[in-house]
């Protein structure tokens, strides 16, 4: 285990420990002052102005003009976290401000699908059949990429607009149609994720005063700082920090569902890492494995949809005379319900993930750079990118899982990196020039390959190895003693850090009683002067070799990052391990030792 220590200094005080963090990443006290606080980017240098944004005008008009016509409009919600996000923006910003149109509605995929698919172009193709065409389809997070599909939908005198944030080498010149993506425009910053795109489009409405008022844009602050977080956007970035941490601080506030959410099953302090935790895997879960009815419903919260304030379910509830689960109806609140089928939804989805993980893990090759794994099963398309994530992890490689129905000469799937192997694994795969396309983010896509260049590419990775590099560490305690109240202390400081600007990494040098080492499953962890220590994807070897060390005690050096949980009003600081070793007291040579009881 090798180690760089950022910064020899050791903070003599807890609160001192933040301002050596910030050191160690290349910024003094007076920009930690603009993290905790950061000031409005429009008073300074009118950078996130919507007045300049010249390309939203088009866009508006178009809408404006279907509005005053008593049009119908379509939105197509993307299948993800941001999708599903800035469809219900986009879908409030209408519902509530544009009272002409005759029909404003919205289709969500039934799979995980992205922009006008070939599921999109039946159901409008259906509504055209039946005389009820609609006259403008709205695609925000997605969209840039569906040429042919708008030269149909123009054909049939359909408008489309694309409000996106995905690269594209298309700019739409040759088409009728209003194409707003920030990878295309200077001045507008590439971090914005499409919620976020839809949240600048309503202050620009505001700022024209386009039938929306001032200050409506906050109502929409809880889904644009959700879809920004869940598209895994920089949200370090200097023109997004006030947007994001004015929608952290109003959570609760604006959207009658996430209130409920936020307020029942989230902690009651928030961070930008519970939304990572919670509420978004939830989502997420939705869009891959929801049938059409939970995707439905979990829109029509997020979008604000009228709904009767009690709805009777059935639910299992435990007798506590006999302590038998009978299955009865109870009548519970309309959003209780919904925060149930997350919950249902998530664990289903983690079920199939694990039983598809272990399948493949069983006839995968490992001898490659890179891994390959090819399924026939359509009912996981949905999971390639869940199952290369865990497998990737097994094995610590980068990793394709690909769908082979068998019905083209193409597989299809997701691709996820593993950057002690590869910085970029997305670029890798396009630099090959093997696949037809991988689109998406560095580590995290999707992709289409000829089945007969599948051997290629894993020849192609032969020479790839993984590079153990040595961790660049924050601060080293040489005192375990001391970590309970650094960790504390840096919690308070917990929103600084996301996207670009990483959480501390800490050294920790720890005399661990074995009696308080305890497994369960592949997670090994103790608990030592108020402080959890974690240790994930762990064998039963592992934990058996650090039982068999002689003696009482076993002397660990430990990598890891911090985080403080409640409990009861209580504080409960935790280590989650990266890395580590495990020596016999004399080869580790940590200097004078001190009695365990004077710690307690």
């Amino acid at each position: 285990m090798e180690y760089n220590l950022l910064n020899h200094k050791a903070p003599e005080y807890p609160e001192e420990t933040i301002n050596l963090v910030m050191e160690n990443r290349g910024y003094d006290e007076q920009d930690l002052e603009d993290f905790l606080n950061p000031k409005n980017m429009n008073e300074l240098d009118n950078e996130l102005n919507c007045l300049q944004i010249r390309e939203f005008t088009s866009f508006c008009r178009t809408i404006g003009h279907h509005n005053r016509s008593g049009h119908a409009v379509l939105i197509i919600v993307d299948a993800d976290a941001d999708g599903f996000t800035s469809g219900a923006m986009m879908y409030q910003l209408l519902k509530d401000n544009f009272k002409g149109f005759s029909e404003i509605n919205y289709f969500v995929h039934s799979a995980k699908s992205h922009g006008i698919t070939e599921e999109v172009m039946e159901h409008l193709e259906e509504r055209m059949m039946d005389g009820r065409t609609y006259d403008l389809v709205i695609v925000p997070d997605a969209g840039s990429n569906n040429i042919e599909e708008f030269k149909q939908l123009r054909e049939n005198h359909i408008e489309v607009l694309i409000l996106d944030h995905h690269e594209t080498d298309n700019t739409f010149e040759d088409f009728d149609l209003s194409l707003v993506n920030n990878q295309l425009i200077d001045s507008i910053s590439n971090h914005y994720v499409g919620a976020g795109m839809v949240y600048l489009m309503a202050k620009y409405m505001e700022q024209h005063s386009l039938q929306v008022q001032k200050g409506y844009s906050d109502k929409l602050l809880p889904l644009f700082l959700i879809g920004q977080i869940g598209d895994a956007s920089d949200i370090s970035q200097p023109e997004l920090r006030y947007q994001i941490n004015k929608a952290l601080n109003e959570f609760k506030e604006h959207n009658e569902f996430i209130h409920y959410y936020a307020t029942h099953e989230m902690p009651r302090v928030l961070s930008f890492r519970d939304l990572s935790f919670t509420l978004i895997p939830k989502i997420n879960a939705v869009s891959r494995v929801g049938t059409l009815e939970e995707r439905k419903a979990l829109f029509e919260a997020l979008a604000s949809f009228d709904h009767p304030e009690k709805i009777t379910v059935t639910r299992t509830v435990v007798d506590k005379l006999t302590k038998k689960r009978p299955k009865k109806e109870v009548e519970v609140d309309y959003y209780n319900e919904t925060a149930h089928m997350l919950g249902r939804v998530k664990n289903r989805q983690d079920a199939l993930k694990k039983k598809h993980h272990k399948l493949l893990m069983e006839s995968i090759d490992t001898s490659y750079g890179i891994a390959v794994a090819t399924s026939d099963e359509m009912k996981i398309a949905s999971l390639t990118g869940l199952v290369a994530n865990e497998i990737s992890k097994s094995i610590g490689k980068p990793t394709l899982v690909l769908i082979d129905n068998g019905e083209s000469d193409t597989v299809f799937g997701s691709g996820r990196g593993f950057e002690d192997v590869l910085p970029d694994f997305k670029q890798w795969v396009n630099d090959s020039g093997l696949a037809n396309f991988a689109e998406g983010h560095a580590n995290a896509f999707g992709t289409e390959i000829k089945r007969e260049n599948l051997s290629k590419l894993l020849e192609y990775s032969n020479g790839l190895e993984r590079m153990d590099g040595v961790k660049d560490v924050d601060i080293h305690f040489t005192n375990a003693y001391e970590v309970q109240k650094h960790l504390i202390a840096l919690h308070k400081y917990t929103n600084v850090f996301g996207g670009e600007l990483k959480e501390p990494t800490l050294l920790i040098d720890v005399t661990v009683p074995k009696a308080s080492i305890k497994r369960r499953g592949t997670v090994i962890s103790f608990w030592i002067y108020g402080v959890t220590y974690t240790i994930f994807k762990q064998n039963e070897e592992v934990f058996d070799k650090m039982m068999n060390i002689e003696g009482d005690e076993i002397f660990c050096q430990i990598i890891g990052f911090g985080s403080v949980g409640e409990f009861n009003g209580q504080s409960r600081p935790e280590v989650v391990v990266s890395d580590f070793n495990y020596e016999e007291k004399e080869t580790l040579g940590f200097g004078e030792d001190t009695e365990l009881e004077d710690l307690f």
